[in-house]
């Protein structure tokens, strides 16, 4: 019995250690070692070195091989006549693979021609003494995104998952604009007060200029603004953004009045040129009252009035009840930017149903430029 309790162990012992040494086995395997020594740049604003250790440490993400660290190969190399700042061929590279023991070494270029940047890379099997794998992309030119060109190019040159939107806006020259392949523009940022005027046309001035017995508010069809803008951006995408933006008026106040206004609008600005177009309601608290305009072109309020056979109709009236008008604002604009301070310059137009205000309208602000 106890011989066969011996037996027993001895074969579950040798299972084990042939599992183990198995596994072991896979691992060095897989772990072949691999050495990053130069990587040619021509034409870019980053050096060979530079390129080689981007290129090497995104080589150790990946945790594909056992990546040589990049001081064990310069003792190896000083100890060699190799000149390794010019080592690209084959043959130097399985030189230098086999002094310092590598089973492989990770080469390329990356380059500007014309419009684009070419990432070519390639894996020397130092055994064989032979390109064993290559891979060539060409990117848009877009030199902050190198480190990413690298990846990517890496990535597919191992057969690994790459980010395809990522992939997308950098190879696609149709792609759509973003802080992708474009990442230096910043996002404009125009919040801030706000004082400009007001011209009221048609009856509207008119009425503005009568005097308060006749209804009129006895003052000038130019009134005098102030208010503050505040603005979302809801889409940023390279040169353009679309706002949401609150602006909270008080008009009148030069003529001894208040009148308060409340405009929404939706609009696209240019990053680049600060450029803006938007459009969006405008509601103002404003008075007005029933009445008719009788046959000597008075106008006469329906309270006041002794005639049943007319149609009454509302109007701006300074001895009215308060009431919300509504119109749709258009504007245009462009900010002018002096140092760290921006000026935007808008001037607009309000459609309402009978008459038409134009209007314009100045800033500041010095908060305003924000990384996307």
């Amino acid at each position: 019995m106890k011989s066969q309790i011996i037996i027993l162990k001895t074969i579950i012992l040798f299972v084990i250690f042939s599992f183990a040494t198995n596994i072991n086995a896979q691992s060095g395997k897989f772990k072949k070692r691999i050495g990053v020594l130069s990587v040619k740049v021509t034409n870019l604003g980053i050096n060979n070195t530079q390129a080689a250790k981007l290129l090497r440490n995104a080589l150790i993400e990946l945790d594909t091989f056992e990546v040589i660290d990049e001081y064990d190969m310069l003792d190896v190399i000083d100890d060699s006549d190799v000149d390794y700042t010019d080592c690209y061929s084959t043959k130097c590279l399985v030189n230098i693979g086999k002094t310092m023991k590598a089973d492989y070494m990770l080469t390329g270029s990356v380059e500007k021609l014309l419009d684009k940047i070419i990432v070519s890379l390639r894996i020397i099997d130092i055994k064989n003494n032979r390109i064993s794998k290559r891979k060539l992309t060409e990117f848009i030119y877009v030199e902050e995104r190198l480190k990413d060109m690298l990846k990517i190019t890496l990535n597919e040159l191992m057969d690994r998952p790459v980010d395809k939107t990522l992939r997308e806006a950098l190879i696609k020259e149709n792609q759509y604009e973003s802080n992708i392949n474009i990442p230096n523009i910043e996002k404009l940022s125009l919040t801030g007060p706000r004082i400009g005027i007001n011209i009221l046309t048609g009856d509207e001035a008119t009425i503005y200029k009568d005097k308060e017995k006749d209804g009129g508010f006895d003052g000038r069809p130019i009134l005098f603004q102030f208010g503050y803008q505040f603005e979302v951006s809801y889409l940023n995408a390279g040169k353009l953004q679309a706002l949401f933006e609150i602006i909270p008026v008080v008009s009148g106040v030069d003529q001894g009045r208040i009148i308060p206004s409340l405009t929404l609008l939706n609009g696209i600005r240019l990053n680049t040129n600060g450029f803006e177009f938007a459009v969006g309601p405008t509601f103002i608290l404003t008075k007005k009252a029933e009445g008719y305009i009788n046959p000597d072109g008075k106008w006469i309020l329906k309270k006041d009035s002794d005639s049943e056979n007319v149609d009454f109709q509302s109007r701006l009236d300074s001895r009215g009840e308060p009431f919300l008008d509504t119109g749709l604002v258009l504007g245009f604009g462009k900010s002018f930017k002096s140092g760290k301070v921006n000026f935007p310059v808008n001037i607009f137009m309000v459609l309402k149903k009978k008459d038409i205000q134009f209007g314009l309208s100045l800033g500041f602000n010095a908060s305003s430029l924000h990384k996307k």
